[in-house]
């Protein structure tokens, strides 16, 4: 867990000092390894006003293991279980069909899912959800 928390540390004092247009992320009060974000002013024509709120749940093994994500904001995209909100990708899959690299940052996820809210194809299916 330690050193997950000063992976985290050091992401959000980039975070702090290098905003994004896109996003906004603040890991909660009471647990820094969960972080409130929201989406915002994506650059995609169906995009256009629109905004996401997301909640992101970091492992006590991070950057070992990906992160999870849960779409708050109502979305209908198949990407997304309709059930829990839980945004699929290969990248925050856990096991053997997993893209995630411990490389990766929390940046790097937001960015990802950026580019996975302005796919022009809703019908896209996620690897967890076939």
């Amino acid at each position: 867990m330690a050193t997950a928390l000063r992976r985290i540390q050091k992401e959000l004092t980039q975070f702090n000092t290098e905003p994004s247009p896109y996003y906004s992320a603040q890991p909660r009060q009471d647990n820094i390894l969960i972080w409130d974000v929201n989406i915002h002013g994506l650059p995609a024509l169906h995009q256009m006003g629109k905004n996401y709120d997301l909640e992101i749940r970091i492992p006590d093994n991070y950057p070992f293991y990906p992160p999870s994500i849960k779409v708050l904001s109502p979305i209908n995209r198949s990407y997304i279980d309709s059930r829990t909100g839980e945004l699929c990708s290969d990248i925050l899959l856990r096991g053997h069909a997993s893209a995630w690299s411990p490389s990766f940052t929390m940046e790097a996820v937001l960015i990802a899912v950026c580019s996975i809210l302005t796919d022009n194809e809703p019908e896209r299916r996620s690897p967890r959800l076939i």
